[in-house]
């Protein structure tokens, strides 16, 4: 018996190939607060949490920090038929990151392209019966890899007040439910080439809302049309900053 063997020689020359290395970031952190006939928010001053993640690679130290400061929150609570109702506080805080880079053509480094954003935020929940609402509060985003780096700050329109959503009833309203935040995002863009410039994004956002509003005199006592007047005031968000840094 014959065995024939057959050697295949390849030659492999200018195949290259895409690839991609990302890493992602997510955190939540949520506090409540469930309280009969009153509330106590003095729980909810200082409140702050955070997460990140650095690391050293081929293009040096990259990483992401996001997080949240609760300064504080007030309500002022209405009694109903002379009894203070329950109430249930909840302060939400996130944040998530995405941070990588990629390239079309493994053979090119000058193709390379760096990425990243952050985002923070937190939102407060009341549910009582009110006819005022407040919070104060602000957010972090910081992203970087390498020499490019992206982060949020406060420029405080007031040194002596921090940030803060309020909502109120006028004259006779009521309401049983405000939800109130702020979210901050950051982000940059960067192809990996002499003379390539850098391109930063930024996104910021406030809310307030409530449900549930009234005038407590409709109650079929009095003949005629009543009002529930609300207002929600972003008069004391202030200016959030973004700001980029990059060397070549």
């Amino acid at each position: 018996m014959r065995m024939m063997i057959i050697l295949v020689a390849l030659a492999v020359t200018g195949i290259s190939g895409a690839w991609e290395e990302t890493n992602y970031l997510n955190y939540q952190f949520k506090k409540t607060i469930d309280t009969q006939a009153g509330e106590n928010l003095q729980w909810l001053s200082g409140v702050q949490s955070s997460a990140h993640f650095y690391e050293y690679g081929p293009y040096g130290y990259s990483g992401a920090d996001v997080g949240n400061y609760a300064s504080g929150a007030y309500s002022d609570q209405i009694f109903y038929q002379g009894q203070s109702v329950d109430t249930s506080d909840v302060l939400t805080q996130y944040g998530s990151a995405k941070l990588g880079s990629r390239s079309s053509d493994l053979q090119t480094p000058g193709e390379v392209m760096s990425f990243g954003s952050a985002t923070s935020g937190q939102n407060m929940a009341f549910s009582g019966l009110f006819n005022y609402v407040q919070f104060w509060g602000s957010n972090y985003a910081q992203v970087g890899l390498g020499k490019d780096n992206a982060y949020t700050y406060y420029d405080w329109a007031n040194p002596t007040a921090y940030p803060s959503i309020s909502i109120w009833a006028n004259d006779d309203s009521r309401f049983s439910g405000a939800n109130m935040g702020t979210e901050a995002t950051v982000g940059f863009e960067k192809l990996m080439a002499p003379g390539a410039l850098t391109t930063m994004s930024g996104d910021f956002r406030a809310w307030g809302g409530f449900n549930g509003a009234y005038d407590p005199t409709a109650d079929g006592s009095e003949i005629g049309f009543k009002d529930a007047d609300i207002s929600v005031d972003f008069s004391k968000v202030g200016t959030q900053g973004f700001m980029m840094t990059s060397w070549d």
